[in-house]
C-alpha cells in the first residue's frame, strides 16, 4: 500500500495526518482519511498539493 503523510500550510508547516490513504476535495472543504479510519475534516481549502514522490500531501488553507 502506498501511504502518505499530511501537512497544513497556513505560514508555518504542521502535521496533521500519518499514513493518508484517501484525499477528497469538495469545494473548499478536504477529508482525509488514514489507514487506521482516522478521518480529519479541514475547512478553507485554498490549495492542495501532492508530492507522489515523498508521498506527502500539503494544504494550504485561507487566511
Amino acid at each position: 500500500m502506498c501511504e502518505g503523510v499530511a501537512y497544513i500550510l497556513n505560514g508555518d508547516k504542521k502535521r496533521i495526518l500519518d499514513e493518508v490513504v484517501s484525499v477528497v476535495l469538495s469545494g473548499k472543504k478536504l477529508v482525509l482519511l488514514n489507514e487506521d479510519g482516522v478521518k480529519k475534516e479541514i475547512e478553507g481549502v485554498k490549495e492542495l498539493r501532492v508530492d507522489m514522490l515523498r508521498h506527502e500531501v500539503y494544504v494550504v488553507v485561507e487566511g
